[in-house]
C-alpha cells in the first residue's frame, strides 16, 4: 500500500523510467492491436539501389487474429451481475434483494455514463492480456446550485406533497448525475509500480489534445497536443501535465517545466482507482513480455500467412498490369520495303508483325516477378499450424462438441442470462 503525495518532478520522473522498462511489451501490444485492425504497412523496395519501389503493394490480411479475438469476445461479453448473501432473517434478505442487489446491479452501468467500458475491457483482455480501468467518486456533480436549491426546496418544504415531489426531482437528479465515475483505460498506456503487497502506484501515460488541456486550465501553447500522467495511489490521485517535447515559453525562453494539471487530491477510497483484470499469467522471459493476448502464440504465424497472400496477391496485380511489349525488327522491316520505325497499338485493332527467313518480330507481355510453385503448399501448412494453435476453433462457435468444461460454462452463461432477465 503506498500513501502520501508525490511532486511533479518525482511523478514525472517515475513515469519516464518506467515507460522505459516497458518498451518491449508496448511493442507487442501494438502488434497485436495492428495484426486485429489490419493496419501492417508492406513496402516494396528496388534490392538494386534501395531505394522505394514504383510499385506499391496492397497488404491482405487473412484476418486470422481478428476472427479469432472476436469469438473469444462473443463469448465473454455477457455482462456481469452481483448477488448479495444476506444474514439477519426476513428484513435482511429484503433489504438484499430489494435495495443493495438493484443498486449494485445498475451502479455499475450508470457509472460508466456512454463509455462501453465493459465490452472494450473485454477486447482489451482477449487481444492483449490485461483491461484496465479507474472508478473514482465524483462528488462535485452534487455540490452545483441546481442540487443545493433542490435539497433545499426538500427540506424547506412544508407541504407534505410538495415535498414528495421535490424529493422525488433531487433523486432523478442524482441518478442523472452519479457521483461515481468508472472509466476505460487503455492498457498500453498503464505503467503499474509494484510492491510486496501487489500494485503500489499506477501511472497512466497518455496524450491530450489542447482543448483537453486548456478545458482542465492547461495551456501548451501552439502545440496539438501533449502527454498527461494520471497518477494513483491508495490515497491520493493527481494530472501532471509533463515537459516533454521542449515546448519553448516566448517570454522566458526557456523549455515547459512538468506541472501539475490536476493537484492532488485524497479520493478515500482505501485502495487505488485502477482495476486490473488479467488473463493467464506469462512466465518472465528474455523477451521482456509481461501479458499475453489469446493470439500470442499465433503472432509470428499470422504474419506469415498475411505475407504469403499478400505476396500472392501482389504477383498476380503486376502479372495482370504489365504493359505489352513488341519486339520490331528494323532490318527486317528495311528488307520489306517499310518505312516505319514505330507502330502504334490500339487493343481494337490487330497488330501485324512480319517475319522472313532472317529475322522474325514477337508480341508479349513485359516479364514479372513469379511465386515459387511450393507457395501454396507453404499457405496450407502454416494454416492448419495456426488452427491448431487456437485460430480456428468450432466449439466457440457451436460447430462441435466442446468438452465437459466449456459445457458447464455454457450453462453458467445460461443461468447469469437467467438472472438478469
Amino acid at each position: 500500500m503506498r500513501k502520501g503525495i508525490l511532486s511533479v518532478e518525482e511523478i514525472a520522473k517515475k513515469a519516464e523510467e518506467l515507460k522505459k522498462t516497458g518498451t518491449r511489451q508496448g511493442i507487442l501490444d501494438t502488434q497485436a492491436v495492428a495484426q486485429y485492425t489490419q493496419d501492417r504497412l508492406v513496402e516494396a523496395y528496388d534490392p538494386s539501389d534501395g531505394k522505394r519501389g514504383d510499385f506499391k503493394p496492397k497488404a491482405i490480411g487473412t484476418g486470422t487474429v481478428g476472427m479469432m479475438t472476436d469469438r473469444n469476445v462473443n463469448v465473454l461479453r455477457p455482462k456481469p451481475f452481483a448477488r448479495v448473501i444476506a444474514f439477519g432473517g426476513i428484513k435482511a434478505d429484503e433489504h438484499a434483494s430489494g435495495t443493495l442487489e438493484p443498486w449494485l446491479n445498475t451502479i455499475i452501468w450508470i457509472a460508466q455514463g456512454d463509455f462501453d467500458v465493459w465490452n472494450t475491457g473485454i477486447l482489451d483482455l482477449d487481444l492483449i492480456g490485461e483491461a484496465w480501468s479507474k472508478v473514482l467518486p465524483a462528488p462535485q456533480f452534487w455540490a452545483d446550485d441546481e442540487y443545493q436549491d433542490l435539497v433545499d426546496a426538500w427540506e424547506n418544504e412544508e407541504d407534505v406533497e410538495r415535498r414528495k415531489k421535490a424529493k422525488e426531482k433531487a433523486r432523478v437528479y442524482r441518478r442523472d448525475n452519479c457521483a461515481i465515475v468508472w472509466r476505460y483505460v487503455d492498457p498500453i498506456s498503464v505503467y503499474p509500480l509494484w510492491d510486496e503487497r501487489g500494485i503500489a502506484e499506477v501511472y497512466e501515460i497518455r496524450k491530450l489534445t489542447r482543448g483537453e488541456i486548456e478545458r482542465l486550465g492547461g495551456d501548451i501553447g501552439d502545440e496539438k497536443d501533449a502527454e498527461v500522467i494520471e497518477w494513483a495511489n491508495h490515497e491520493y490521485v493527481g494530472t501532471v501535465l509533463t515537459g516533454k517535447g521542449g515546448i519553448v515559453n516566448r517570454v522566458t525562453g526557456s523549455a515547459r517545466e512538468p506541472s501539475f494539471l490536476k493537484e492532488p487530491w485524497p479520493h478515500d477510497l482505501g485502495t487505488h482507482p485502477y482495476v486490473r483484470i488479467q488473463r493467464d499469467p506469462i512466465r518472465a522471459n528474455k523477451s521482456g513480455h509481461t501479458r499475453r493476448g489469446s493470439s500470442y502464440h499465433l503472432r509470428f504465424m499470422s504474419e506469415s500467412l498475411d505475407e504469403t497472400i499478400t505476396d500472392w496477391r501482389t504477383v498476380m496485380r503486376k502479372e495482370v498490369e504489365s504493359p505489352p511489349l513488341l519486339k520490331l525488327n528494323p532490318q527486317l522491316r528495311a528488307r520489306l520495303g517499310l518505312d516505319e520505325k514505330t507502330i502504334d497499338v490500339d487493343p481494337n485493332k490487330p497488330v501485324v508483325l512480319y517475319m522472313d527467313e532472317r529475322g522474325t518480330e514477337d508480341a508479349g507481355r513485359y516479364p514479372t516477378a513469379t511465386v515459387n510453385p511450393q507457395l501454396g503448399q507453404y499457405f496450407q501448412l502454416i494454416a492448419t499450424y495456426a488452427d491448431r494453435a487456437g485460430g480456428w476453433r468450432p466449439q466457440v462457435v457451436g460447430q462441435a462438441q466442446s468438452g465437459e468444461s466449456a459445457v458447464r460454462f455454457s450453462e453458467g452463461r445460461q443461468a447469469a442470462l437467467g438472472e438478469l432477465g
